[in-house]
């Protein structure tokens, strides 16, 4: 007595070797989908100097890399000006708003205090203090950082005026 012979219908195989590539295909968009909705906004920062700043250098909030610069060109009125383009992280994004301040941190020697030293070996990049207004893609850079908005809240605000600085500077301290 002979077995039956299972035949397998042509038409069979040939669905069966499309349903690998069209999978295939369908994890790949949603992958590509995915990581371009994770990518955050990119915004425009507007600097009167590079200081050596060039595509891929972070940009830090509190020391956490929080985006990166895209590109860095001279302005087109004149070459007047530096316009970096950053793209921030998805989590970063409510950074981009209005009262933002952004600069450029480079290595600073003064009477007070040495800041930026890490960017004489490391790389340069930008810093920012978040502000809280309506949402911007568009800032002008400051030329050095806002001491007196980075200090903390808490305390007295004493401002002196004179005629001679006396050596004098935005950061000394002041003692009692």
């Amino acid at each position: 007595m002979s077995l039956p012979s299972a035949k397998i219908k042509p038409n069979t195989v040939w669905y069966s070797l499309w349903l690998i590539p069209m999978i295939t295909l369908i994890l790949t968009a949603i992958t590509l989908f995915q990581s371009e909705f994770r990518k955050g906004p990119i915004i425009s920062i507007q600097l009167q100097q590079g200081y050596g700043l060039k595509p891929g250098d972070p940009l830090r909030y509190r020391g956490i890399s929080i985006g990166k610069v895209e590109s860095v060109a001279l302005a087109s009125n004149l070459m007047k000006h530096i316009i970096v383009n950053v793209r921030l992280s998805h989590e970063a994004r409510n950074i981009a708003r209005s009262g933002s301040l952004f600069w450029v941190v480079r290595p600073q020697v003064g009477i007070q205090n040495i800041t930026g030293l890490d960017t004489l070996i490391g790389r340069k990049y930008l810093s920012v203090l978040p502000g809280h207004g309506v949402y911007r893609n568009s800032f002008i850079g400051l030329e050095n950082p806002p001491i007196h908005k980075m200090m903390a809240s808490e305390g007295l605000e004493v401002l002196l005026r004179a005629k001679h600085n006396g050596g004098v500077s935005p950061g000394s301290l002041v003692k009692y």
